[in-house]
């Protein structure tokens, strides 16, 4: 009897007591110790009791079963890309924001790329359904999700909870409403947050995987269109987010501004001893076709300078100046080639002693570089210095085994405009030296070679046809983003790379100061 008595679990102790009196008494008239019709009202009362007990006992167990039970719906999601589910965590805190909807997720990262369990949890089944399909949809927009529903709302999360919980070798992120910012601190990402997706119908987070970035990177724009702001953008993320060294060669004289937040060393060349000089050894082939570019050199002075460095491999322009001096003349030709040769190399020997001089440690050694080549008036010894400053830092890298660096060179129409040996020798080899590029010009159709070599393109507005003519061919634009090249707004571009598949368009977004919503409500 106790046993039975023990599973009316919503009713006191005490009331378990009397209903034991009361069987004892039903006994004891059954027995005939006592008379039945004496005990009949006290049955009465405890029976009246025991009800009034059961019936309130019982909106409160219902009322915890409700609070316990919320609608939920699941979503299966997977991508061929480890860094998906980051990118999804990104789209869910932003929709956690705006909705104030509960949301878990559990994701197994693999080789073959990562598959994710996500519950959306909220207070009536209507309101899941729709989030669900709104995730959905964001989802499928970036083009390496697929997403499948494994549940309908009317599913109770106690069915739910076995399936999310992570198994062997999984990666848990867990986000769950207002507790985001309450989770532990996670590792670095490998992704990139460039902004916010402005072609689709939900305002959608987009950022690009590390790899992207390593295999070069082309801003291009119209002045005016923000192709600098945006380069400044990308520096300090790399260098904030990810520890990267970022070395920016400042043709203009404006990232000191920009990149203010961020404080980078800055170099001023002609102050502040800053030497490139790219011969060390079998280096030679180098410094010659970088000043056969720089300064304009005819065949023959090219020649003639070629035979000078082969044979003694100068370490300053003064030496090389010297050397060129020493050179007998056999004819009158060598006499008007060296001459030709000799006024050039002397504006640099004697304008810029310093600055064309062997570096004693590569610039990447430094966390965020700014090097204001703007500094050196003469356009095309700012040239020289610029190509010979990447020429010093890849034979560095040659020769050493240095940590990966990005190098952001703007203004590349001016850098690069004719060269074609060297550049394509750089952008081809210097990745596996972990060298990488970022080239900024306002005219890509000017260095062809050079944005044919970058894998990631970021474009503002062209207003130039033949510059929108070569993008939109490059990337195979369909005729509206072809159109929309030429209207984009000030920080909108069209953002390529390999990690999204297709082109979108965003509004490129400056990180925070202090610190950057990207890094909050993550657990890795």
């Amino acid at each position: 009897m106790d046993g039975v008595l023990g599973r009316l679990d919503g009713i006191p102790r005490a009331l378990r007591l009397l209903l034991g009196i009361a069987f004892s008494l039903i006994l004891l008239a059954y027995s005939g110790i006592i008379n039945i019709n004496e005990i009949k009202y006290i049955l009465i009362l405890l029976l009246a009791v025991v009800s009034l007990a059961v019936v309130a006992a019982a909106p409160r167990r219902k009322a915890v079963v409700s609070a316990s039970e919320r609608p939920a719906i699941a979503l299966r999601i997977k991508a061929l890309d480890n860094s998906a589910p980051e990118t999804l965590a990104r789209i869910l805190e932003d929709r956690a924001a705006r909705t104030g909807l509960e949301y878990i997720m559990t994701s197994l990262i693999s080789p073959e790329g990562s598959d994710s369990l996500l519950l959306i949890l909220g207070p009536r089944d209507s309101q899941v359904l729709v989030e669900s399909e709104i995730i959905a949809s964001l989802a499928s927009a970036l083009k390496s999700f697929r997403v499948e529903a494994i549940s309908s709302p009317s599913l109770r999360i106690s069915s739910l909870i076995d399936a999310m919980r992570p198994q062997k070798g999984s990666l848990p992120i867990v986000i769950v409403g207002s507790a985001m910012r309450e989770a532990p601190r996670r590792p670095r990402s490998r992704a990139v947050y460039i902004g916010r997706r402005i072609d689709s119908p939900v305002d959608v987070p987009v950022a690009i995987d590390a790899s992207d970035i390593l295999g070069h990177v082309g801003i291009f724009g119209s002045t005016g269109t923000g192709k600098s702001t945006t380069a400044a953008i990308l520096a300090c993320r790399l260098y904030r987010e990810l520890d990267w060294r970022v070395v920016v060669l400042d043709w203009a004289g404006e990232y000191t501004r920009l990149l203010s937040s961020c404080r980078p060393r800055v170099l001023d060349p002609t102050r502040d001893g800053v030497g490139v000089w790219p011969v060390s050894g079998d280096d030679s082939e180098g410094l010659v076709e970088v000043l056969s570019s720089a300064l304009d050199l005819s065949g023959p002075q090219a020649y003639l300078l070629d035979k000078v460095v082969s044979s003694r491999a100068p370490e300053s322009v003064k030496e090389l100046l010297e050397a060129i001096e020493a050179l007998p003349e056999e004819s009158k030709w060598d006499r008007e080639v060296k001459r030709g040769l000799l006024r050039k190399i002397g504006i640099l020997a004697n304008r810029y002693p310093g600055l064309f001089a062997k570096s004693l440690e590569p610039l990447s050694m430094d966390g965020l570089v700014v090097v204001e080549s703007s500094s050196i008036r003469t356009s095309f010894a700012r040239r020289a210095f610029e190509l010979l400053l990447l020429a010093s830092e890849y034979y560095w890298r040659v020769r050493s085994n240095l940590p990966p660096a990005i190098y952001i060179v703007d203004e590349a129409h001016n850098v690069f405009s004719g060269e074609q040996g060297f550049l394509a020798r750089l952008m081809a080899e210097s990745r596996k030296y972990g060298m990488s590029m970022v080239v900024i010009t306002q005219s890509p159709s000017s260095v062809e070679s050079l944005v044919l070599n970058t894998s990631t393109k970021i474009v503002h507005a062209l207003r130039a046809a033949s510059d929108k003519n070569f993008i939109a061919d490059t990337l195979g634009l369909r005729p509206s983003l072809r159109d929309r090249v030429s209207r984009l707004g000030v920080g909108e571009a069209l953002l390529y790379a390999p990690s999204l598949g297709e082109p979108v368009i965003v509004k490129i977004e400056f990180p925070q100061p202090a610190t950057d919503k990207l890094g909050q409500g993550l657990v890795f």
